[in-house]
């Protein structure tokens, strides 16, 4: 045979290997998505000394695409849509808005507050990706101190009853910790009292404000926190903590007149 003739069935040889294997490639699984939707779970609390209610408005960033001459989309640049507001709430000093589910990325937050009417600000953050979490407005007492601290609680996965979930949420027990919403208190150690139990918690380093302490874990029933600063007691809550429960103490507003709550996380 000829050099020419076998370059030629070499290459019809090749062609037809290569139409044979795409004719079995199965294009009907693992399709990718156009897009992925990205969620967070946020909760918003007031703790603002003298700020009375806060108007809280949450916005999100809006990606800017281009599109190219081939067809494809790209994205240029993320910023705030400040065009409708995601999340809308009025709260009272020591109120909290109820977790919603709202895309992830970068936020911006526009707060008023009645105790300081001539005070408009403006925060920004990210609500991370697959996070439950609370956002706590915090101040100083002035309309110059005011802050927001963000406190991831846990994978939004880790719901209670799921296999995720199974290791922060046993049966017959319940979970507990503390936010210091309080500019002028600092908290040094936690007395429970409940049952059978009286013990003290000591924080690896004092809890100051903006400042929360991990998850302590204690069997369902109800207890009373106090919360000590040294030798001085500053205020304390009770609690029934069920089974599967996650809650959030919390001490907040100026010294001469704090205040203490629990939310439920979970």
């Amino acid at each position: 045979m000829r050099k020419a003739d076998k370059i030629k069935l070499l290459y019809i040889a090749s062609v037809s290997l290569l139409a044979f294997i795409i004719g079995c490639v199965d294009t009907s699984v693992q399709v990718l998505p156009n897009s992925v939707d990205y969620r967070s779970q946020v909760s918003v609390v007031n703790l603002i000394p003298g700020g009375g209610t806060a108007t809280i408005n949450m916005y999100a960033n809006k990606p800017s695409i281009t599109t190219s001459s081939t067809g494809g989309d790209s994205i240029v640049s993320n910023s705030i849509d400040y065009s409708t507001p995601i999340l809308s709430a009025s709260l009272a000093l020591g109120s909290v808005k109820g977790y919603m589910d709202i895309p992830a990325g970068g936020k911006a937050f526009i707060a008023t507050y009645s105790g300081f009417p001539a005070a408009k600000d403006t925060f920004g953050l990210t609500t991370d990706t697959d996070y439950k979490m609370r956002i706590y407005f915090v101040g100083d007492g002035t309309s110059s101190g005011i802050a927001v601290h963000k406190a991831a609680e846990r994978y939004i996965g880790q719901k209670p009853g799921s296999s995720q979930g199974a290791s922060i949420f046993p049966a017959g027990s319940g979970w507990i910790k503390l936010f210091n919403g309080s500019p002028d208190d600092t908290v040094t150690t936690i007395k429970i009292k409940g049952g059978s139990i009286d013990s003290t918690i000591t924080p690896s380093s004092p809890v100051v404000f903006s400042v929360g302490t991990q998850y302590h874990q204690f069997t369902a029933g109800t207890y009373t926190l106090s919360f000590w600063n040294g030798s001085d007691s500053l205020t304390s809550v009770t609690q029934n903590i069920a089974s599967r429960g996650r809650y959030t103490a919390l001490i907040y507003d100026l010294k001469a007149s704090l205040k203490s709550k629990v939310l439920t996380d979970d």
